[in-house]
């Protein structure tokens, strides 16, 4: 029975310590399409690096793992912009975030196209 509990603590404390490290190690892109429309293409721009999303339906969520060390940090400063384009390829929304406080990334980001439309990045 002991032998059982030490192995179950030991599990515990590894999975932990395993989510931590992809915390460490990747940025959670969060898309919320909570309104009505159909967005043909989402560009996201996080510093350099930049994530495409394709045909998302309305009220969908859509999550990518980007790997922190393919995005470029000046140690300053962390900048995401965002371009939702919808079928005839034209620009409807965009939106904008910066942070001046610190150049480290978050675990992660959540871009929001809310039912009227506007975006927000939290």
């Amino acid at each position: 029975m002991k032998s059982v509990l030490v192995f179950s603590v030991v599990i515990i404390i590894s999975i932990t310590l395993g989510n931590s490290c992809i915390s460490d190690r990747y940025t959670v892109i969060n898309f919320e399409n909570n309104s009505d429309k159909v967005i043909d293409t989402a560009i996201i721009h996080i510093q350099n690096y930049k994530l495409s999303l394709f045909n998302i339906d309305p009220h969908t969520n859509i999550k990518r793992q980007v790997p922190k060390d393919s995005i470029a940090s000046n140690k300053h400063d962390i900048m995401i912009r965002v371009y939702l384009f919808d079928k005839d390829k034209s620009q409807f929304k965009g939106g904008f975030y910066y942070n001046d406080l610190s150049g480290l990334l978050s675990n992660n980001y959540t871009l929001t196209l809310d039912s009227s439309l506007n975006t927000i990045i939290r």
